[in-house]
């Protein structure tokens, strides 16, 4: 099976260059109940161009979204980071992340900052272990750096549900649309086109075999060490396909003016190159 990131050795230069070349931070703060899921942002790309990217798990999402947004000179934001971030805020507080109430109720205790780092260099490598790079997004939950934490395994499931409440959703709903609304912006999720940018500039909407998305997840997760099977790593994938797409609010599924592109047996470039040809055509 030929995986996405498949072949060896590019350099990237400058990462995304941010506003007045300085970190952009958002604090959130906010409390249960402050932020309406049903109120709609109208213009909500006015100050900037945004570029919505959804779909499964193993998609190849995030990689792709950061190398557009570095040709294009746009801000990447990965939203689902945030929700890994009350995930790992419940596992290292022992609150039951199956239980709504509960997590709805320490939502107030929660402060996230969101980071970007101003890198001169990305050096993005391809290999059997799949494709890293230095991250271009730092999580402080609470005064600490968590980004290490987010891709734990136990932390994916924990994301899957909370982000199935709510609560949360409305918590983090904000925190996204005020960052769209300043920057030329590339964000990658699962509800990015439908519900957070739905006025967004290009939608696009990738997908890919399920167990392609399992072998790279598979050694991305080997790659860090992870003692973790195959089989392991599919079921996990599987189990939060069907969380994602039958969750009550803000299900994963293609917004109707989105772009659908299938990345099964793509070369990493391939994808950018698809990816930045329907971006080019709509902005």
């Amino acid at each position: 099976m030929e995986l996405l990131f498949d072949f060896l050795g590019l350099a990237a230069e400058a990462a995304v260059d941010l506003t007045a070349n300085v970190a952009v931070e958002l604090i959130s703060e906010r409390k249960k109940g402050t932020t309406n899921m049903s109120d709609t942002h109208k213009n909500i790309t006015a100050a900037g161009s945004a570029v919505a990217i959804d779909g499964p798990v193993g998609a190849g999402k995030s990689t792709i979204a950061k190398e557009c947004a570095r040709r294009l000179g746009f801000v990447y934001m990965d939203t689902g980071a945030l929700y890994r971030a009350v995930g790992v805020y419940c596992k290292e507080n022992n609150i039951d992340a199956y239980n709504e109430e509960a997590v709805a109720g320490i939502l107030d205790k929660i402060s996230l900052e969101i980071k970007r780092e101003k890198e001169s260099v990305i050096t993005i490598a391809f290999n059997e272990a799949g494709y890293k790079s230095p991250p271009v997004q730092r999580i402080i939950l609470n005064d600490s750096d968590i980004t290490g934490k987010l891709r734990e395994p136990d932390v994916s499931m924990l994301a899957s549900k909370v982000s199935s409440y709510g609560a949360v959703r409305a918590f983090l709903l904000d925190l996204q649309r005020d960052f769209a609304a300043k920057n030329n912006v590339i964000m990658d999720g699962r509800d990015i086109g439908t519900v957070i940018l739905p006025n967004a500039k290009v939608k696009i909407f990738l997908k890919a075999d399920p167990e392609e998305r399992a072998k790279r997840r598979y050694d991305e997760l080997k790659e860090k060490g992870a003692k973790i099977t195959f089989d392991e790593v599919l079921a996990d994938l599987q189990k939060r396909d069907s969380a994602d797409s039958s969750r009550a609010h803000a299900p994963l599924k293609q917004a109707e003016d989105a772009v659908l592109l299938d990345t099964t047996g793509n070369t990493f470039e391939q994808s950018v190159e698809q990816v930045m040809e329907i971006i080019n055509s709509k902005l």
